[in-house]
């Protein structure tokens, strides 16, 4: 049998998680899968996230089922403080 490599919320020890940059990092990688969360916003959008919350993983905060998608996309996702502007929007 052997060993798989999945990767958590993407390659999230080299980009923000959970983005597109951290997904195609882990294919890159050739890592055998991604593991990713998705919870359905207030309106009914899907969200890509790890937590109920975006507190953790962003300059906002709250629960992802009880705001509008347009909302979520206002905040930065990014971890500058530990990626610093290389994922800067």
């Amino acid at each position: 049998m052997k060993t798989q490599i999945w990767a958590h919320r993407g390659a999230s020890a080299y980009a923000p998680e959970n983005t597109l940059e951290a997904f195609q990092l882990a294919i890159d990688m050739h890592s055998d899968g991604i593991e990713l969360d998705v919870y359905l916003t207030m309106d009914g959008e899907l969200a890509v996230i790890h937590d109920g919350t975006i507190d953790r993983c962003s300059n906002g905060t709250g629960k992802v089922t009880e705001l509008p998608f347009a909302e979520l996309r206002k905040y930065d996702y990014n971890y500058s403080n530990v990626f610093g502007d290389k994922y800067k929007r």
